[in-house]
């Protein structure tokens, strides 16, 4: 089994006096299955967790005007296969609001959409990951 581990962060703003969600949609090519998820990527040696999901995100999206929220950090886990190897990964996500919201999505995605919570749940691909948008809402809130 090979591991690998990747860092990103749910991006939210503040629009209409309501929080809106980024997600990114990726098509089914390669080993990737066609799916809603939140920018993230793999940790580079010698970055931190930190600086590989502002990396990761500034790339996929263009976003560099960041706010990180103190005290958000989740943690997955899932296995996935890919040219008949099995992958283990990890992956962390922090808490980020971007002011600008100014989008500008990388070859790596094919589209992106700003939700409110309702809408970025049900559009949202994976159960990992809508746990923790779960845990992101209730924080925001709290």
């Amino acid at each position: 089994m090979i591991n690998e581990k990747s860092a990103g962060a749910v991006v939210f703003r503040r629009a209409k006096g309501t929080m809106e969600f980024l997600l990114l949609f990726r098509e089914p090519k390669l080993h990737y299955t066609g799916s809603w998820n939140f920018p993230k990527g793999l940790i580079d040696d010698g970055e931190s967790q930190m600086q590989a999901a502002k990396r990761e995100i500034r790339e996929e999206t263009g976003l560099t005007d960041l706010k990180f929220m103190d005290g958000f950090c989740e943690k997955i886990t899932y296995t996935y296969n890919k040219e008949n190897d099995t992958y283990s990964k990890e992956a962390v996500f922090f808490l980020a609001e971007s002011i600008s919201g100014k989008v500008k999505i990388s070859f790596e995605h094919d589209d992106f959409e700003w939700l409110e919570y309702d809408e970025a749940y049900k559009r949202l691909t994976f159960e990992n990951s809508k746990k923790i948008l779960r845990k992101t809402f209730d924080f925001l809130n709290s």
